[in-house]
């Protein structure tokens, strides 16, 4: 991979493994990979997924201030609050009026996941 990802678990079970490490995944948790960091998750019953991968200067200098290792996993976020902005990402990629409002929506959603989630992960 060579983009910077969150995904967010909105239905079903899985595990997520990462350097020996394994994560359960469930509605409501997260995770954030940097490029080029090695994962595998399974499913393990329903797993649905949604997910934004965004690149640039930007997004590095976002995610390294909030997650140098370039991993993190959270056991709860607002699924309804990111799937709103997830929305309105994917509406004005629909829509293509302004590619540079798109990245800004992608940065944007980036910096929010960081500082309302700093609390709650596990690195």
């Amino acid at each position: 991979m060579r983009s910077y990802q969150i995904l967010i678990i909105t239905e079903g079970r899985g595990t997520l493994e990462h350097n020996g490490s394994y994560y359960p995944l469930k509605k409501g948790c997260a995770f954030f990979t940097a490029p080029n960091i090695p994962i595998k998750y399974t499913n393990e019953g329903g797993l649905i997924s949604i997910f934004v991968t965004a690149n640039g200067c930007a997004i590095q200098e976002i995610c390294k201030k909030f997650e140098p290792s370039g991993f993190a996993f959270f056991e709860s976020v607002n699924t309804d609050k990111i799937l709103s902005d997830i929305n309105t990402i994917e509406q004005e990629f629909c829509s293509q009026k302004r590619q540079s409002k798109l990245s800004i929506l992608a940065y944007a959603f980036f910096l929010e996941f960081f500082e309302s989630n700093a609390y709650n992960f596990l690195a």
